[in-house]
């Protein structure tokens, strides 16, 4: 599904994956430190 969206989102621009990769490592590490 990750990978999906991703492939996705390449195909617009090369930058949105990692922006959208970095913003799910940050939502996920908040809900361990909570």
């Amino acid at each position: 599904m990750l990978a999906f969206l991703l492939q996705k989102k390449k195909e617009r621009l090369p930058f949105v994956p990692f922006l959208l990769l970095a913003a799910c490592l940050i939502i996920f590490g908040k809900l361990l430190l909570v």
